[in-house]
């Protein structure tokens, strides 16, 4: 099992992704987490949550992050809850364990 950060923009390129693991029989869950809205310290539209998460191309451009549009797994975490981490690993296990990939811990 491998947890992988990808900082990909472009849902295409994510769901290039997910097509090449399934052509060779491996399992992708793609987690959307979401932060809440972005605060913002003035009213361009460049700065503020319309932007949403930005990503690196590779190119070295920055281009606004085109959420998940089927995500197997959404995740909403906030400044006020300590827990969500840990809820979000147990949800990322349990989602683990239905497609039949063991875990090393219990959920």
């Amino acid at each position: 099992v491998v947890l992988a950060n990808l900082n990909i923009p472009k849902q295409a390129a994510r769901d290039w992704i997910r097509r090449s693991h399934n052509v060779r029989g491996l399992p992708f869950l793609e987690v959307q987490v979401d932060l809440g809205p972005v605060p913002s310290s003035s009213s361009s539209p460049s700065s503020s949550s319309s932007l949403g998460i930005i990503g690196n191309t590779g190119s070295g451009e920055i281009e606004p992050y085109e959420s998940p549009t089927h995500p197997e797994i959404s995740i909403m975490l906030t400044a006020k809850d300590d827990k969500a981490a840990e809820q979000a690993a147990i949800q990322i296990g349990k989602a683990l364990l239905s497609r039949g990939v063991s875990v090393g811990y219990n959920v």
